[in-house]
């Protein structure tokens, strides 16, 4: 079977790594650093909403492809219209190294995606 997304591929996104330091204190301190920025194809394929905490989480899971990037993987975040979505996994669909599968989700404290009245 052959995928082409390539015409599909409208958003930008940013991928970020994580890189943790040490402060003067001797903190450990968790930071993001950009690591490329690619074109993709986003879709959404749920939402919800759950009471995590003592307070509402809205969650939604995105399917993103991209072209094969090598090294991504759950120490990495999307950036996306002002949005970040922790990558949960990165699938090779086809095998040929050709398309990247990233499964991610996004979070916010209050449910608000930022699209209403959009």
């Amino acid at each position: 079977m052959s995928f082409d997304h390539s015409g599909q591929m409208r958003e930008r996104v940013r991928i970020d790594a994580q890189t943790q330091s040490v402060d003067a204190s001797g903190n450990l301190v968790m930071t993001w650093t950009p690591v490329t920025t690619v074109w993709a194809q986003m879709d959404r394929i749920t939402a919800l909403q759950a009471f995590r905490a003592g307070r509402d989480e809205g969650l939604r899971k995105f399917e993103v492809v991209t072209r094969w990037i090598s090294g991504i993987g759950t120490n990495n975040r999307l950036h996306w219209r002002g949005r970040n979505f922790d990558v949960h996994g990165a699938e090779n669909i086809d095998g040929k190294r050709q398309f990247l599968t990233l499964f991610v989700l996004e979070r916010d404290a209050d449910g608000d995606d930022g699209t209403a009245g959009a």
